[in-house]
Formats: C-alpha cells, structure tokens, sequence
C-alpha cells in the first residue's frame, strides 16, 4: 500500500541528530576516553542538555506529519548501557508510530569504546535489532536513503574513519540504486564540507571526508544530510546539498535544540526547514506552539569553504 507521499508523488521527512543522553557511569568499561567524557559531562556538557528539553523536542517531534523519520547519530554521550536504554524508552512513541519508517545510524559518541563498539550496543540496546552498513531504503517510488556508518571509537579524538572497504560498499549501493533510475539520498553522521565561520578541527572531523564527498556527487546524490556539529546549516558543494540537523537536545543561548523538516517532490529537494526551540520555552508547556519556531533554510546562507 502507497503512503501518501507516494501517491503524490512528493515526500516528506523530519531529521534529528545528537540527542546525547546522559547518565554518569562506568559500565566496568575503564577506557581513557570514557574517563574524559564524563570529566567534559561533569564540567560542561550535563548542563546544556537538561532533559526537559530532549522530551519537549521529542514530544514535538512526534507531531510531525512525516513520511519518515531520520536520526544521524549520537542517540548517547559516552555509550553507557542506561544512555542506550532512556534514548530507547524517550523515542518508544516515535519509534512506535513510524516503525519500519524510522532509520538511523550510529555516532561517535555511540561507539565511544571499543568494547561498546564490539558488542554493537547502538543496534542491541537502542535500536532492539542488527543492524549492517550501508543500507538503502526506497522511500516511494522515487527516491532511496542510502546510510551509512563511518564512527569509530578513538583513545582520544571524536575523528571518523572510512575505509577503503567501506567507499566501495558504499559506492556500490549508490550505483545500484542510480542505475535503477532513483534519486538518491544519503545520511551519514560526519560533515563532508564545513560553512564558512565554522572551525573544523583536526581531532573532531572524518579524515576521507573528501573522498566520501566525491563520490557522492560522481554518483548524483541530490541530499546528505548528517549531524556531529551542533550548528544547523544547509551548504552546496557541486549539485549536492549538504543539510546539517544540528543538535536535538541542545539547549543554550545561541543554539537551541531541534531538527529538520524536508520536503522533496518527485526529482528535486523543495525545501529545507529548520524547527527550532526558541527563548519563550520553558518546562511547563514543552510542546507549546509558542515555543517553537521554524525558519527556511537555503545554500545561499552558508557557502562550503572547507573540505
């Protein structure tokens, strides 16, 4: 049976990222990194992320009238198993209702050991199934997601690695699905390109991020959408947008939390839109239409200077 994206040939998704779930623990998993995480927990990150605001945003998001759900990555903050368990019990509503319609893949932070990496607890305890990569789902009759997984756990840097091994899996899905006259999507958790005012720090980037880039375009990929910097923006490189969802649970000043709403027709991205928690939200009405905002994004915003 035809959803309604399909019959109209257009389509609708809702994108979120970096949620980051947080608990203190050890899990007995004594690794260096997971020491420095929860030091950066206990001094910064825990109060930028008060869980109030992760549920209104999810409570807000469980309004979207979309066709599919989408999550880039870091559905945790240094991989415990009660992190993977509340991100599990927090989207059980959404998760619910989009079922076989929601598709995501891991962060960094969702493979912050290698321990946690090794047992595939992103997949075990989060997503309740295995979970292999790439994979590509056809959205309607036009278009195909094709995901892919390039987090690995690192002794100190939040760097990303993508193999040669892994380009080739990936550069075989995309070609498949382009010779089979489809219009291509693909979601993966790294920024291949970074806006102009937006440091890209060596120990925080995907090192093949221009290589994975390439490929993309030679294959005519219309849309990556991904996450790991909390900014929201929308960049062009070639043909190819590049969408960032910026952080969901988020929550300061300058940066609020939030996700992406995309409307594709039957060839061509229409818009971008960016569902943003503004200054007037508080705890006691989360869901409040007054507390939120959406804007229109566009590539004319944020011009690609780094690759």
């Amino acid at each position: 049976m035809l959803t309604a994206g399909e019959q109209s040939n257009s389509l609708t998704l809702a994108a979120f990222s970096d949620l980051h779930m947080w608990r203190f623990g050890w899990d007995w998993d004594f690794s260096p990194k997971r020491l420095l995480g929860l030091a950066n927990l206990a001094l910064r990150r825990a109060r930028h992320y008060p869980i109030a605001a992760q549920t209104a945003l999810i409570e807000r998001l469980a309004t979207e009238n979309a066709d599919h759900l989408l999550f880039t990555g870091d559905i945790s903050t240094t991989s415990l198993r009660t992190e993977f368990e509340q991100g599990q019990m927090l989207l059980a509503p959404i998760v619910l209702r989009w079922g076989g319609r929601f598709h995501a893949i891991p962060g960094n932070h969702d493979r912050y050991t290698p321990r946690t990496a090794g047992r595939h607890d992103f997949e075990q305890l989060f997503l309740g199934r295995e979970q292999t990569y790439p994979y590509t789902v056809r959205l309607n009759e036009n278009w195909s997601l094709v995901a892919f997984d390039c987090s690995v756990p690192r002794t100190l840097s939040s760097r990303g690695r993508m193999s040669d091994d892994q380009l080739a899996k990936l550069g075989a899905e995309l070609a498949r699905e382009r010779a089979a006259g489809r219009q291509l999507i693909v979601m993966g958790h790294y920024p291949l390109v970074y806006p102009k005012g937006i440091w890209a720090s060596w120990e925080h980037v995907l090192p093949e991020r221009g290589r994975v880039r390439a490929l993309l375009e030679s294959q005519g990929v219309k849309l990556y959408i991904h996450g790991h910097k909390h900014y929201r923006w929308l960049t062009q490189s070639g043909s190819m947008l590049h969408a960032n969802c910026g952080s969901a649970g988020y929550d300061s000043r300058n940066r609020r939390p939030g996700y992406l709403r995309i409307q594709l027709d039957a060839t061509e991205v229409s818009s971008i839109q960016a569902v943003v928690m503004n200054s007037s939200w508080s705890p006691a009405h989360p869901v409040a239409e007054g507390s939120w905002k959406i804007e229109d994004l566009t590539s004319e915003m944020c011009r690609p200077v780094s690759s």
